[in-house]
């Protein structure tokens, strides 16, 4: 058997994905990122929205020769900024099963961190799939969607014989 891993340049948004606990409030003039692009000013959505949400972090953008996020200011002041939120409203705390406690709020926190880490990677083309080829090329196994380059992380190896795996 021969494994080809191979870029999913068709890859789904995990913002398609069920089960979220955040959503991404956007401000951009040229990219239409996130869930929601409100055309009231981020403090104006803040003071509107201020009640009903638990937790909300800021999302950063890095644009150079391509995009990047993520949950914590880059250090270009040039080519990155502030571009929105992603945040969960105690509603859907609650809908997820976490109590609103100091423990769900830094649990709830890690997992908006984690869903903005897994964003970056479908906006960066960091998306892969597989084929199991067999001795005369054919593919007898395919799958794809596995966020991360590494096989061992990113759910792969659950999906393939042992003896395939790099």
């Amino acid at each position: 058997m021969k494994l080809e891993i191979v870029q999913d340049t068709d890859a789904e948004s995990p913002l398609e994905h069920d089960g979220r606990l955040g959503r991404i409030v956007c401000w951009h003039r040229r990219y239409s990122l996130g869930d929601e692009h409100p055309v009231i000013d981020p403090q104006e959505w803040m003071a509107e929205n201020f009640n009903d949400v638990l937790v909300v972090l800021p999302v950063y953008m890095y644009d150079h020769s391509g995009i990047t996020i993520r949950t914590t200011p880059f250090e270009c002041p040039w080519d990155s900024g502030q571009i929105g939120y992603i945040y969960c409203t105690k509603q859907n705390a609650k809908d997820c099963g976490f109590p609103l406690t100091e423990d769900a709020i830094e649990i709830i926190t890690k997992g908006l961190v984690g869903e903005i880490e897994v964003y970056d990677q479908y906006l960066r083309g960091d998306v892969w799939g597989f084929r199991l080829l067999d001795d005369e090329g054919e593919v007898i196994d395919s799958c794809w969607g596995f966020y991360g380059d590494d096989p061992k992380t990113n759910g792969m190896a659950d999906h393939l014989p042992a003896e395939v795996l790099p």
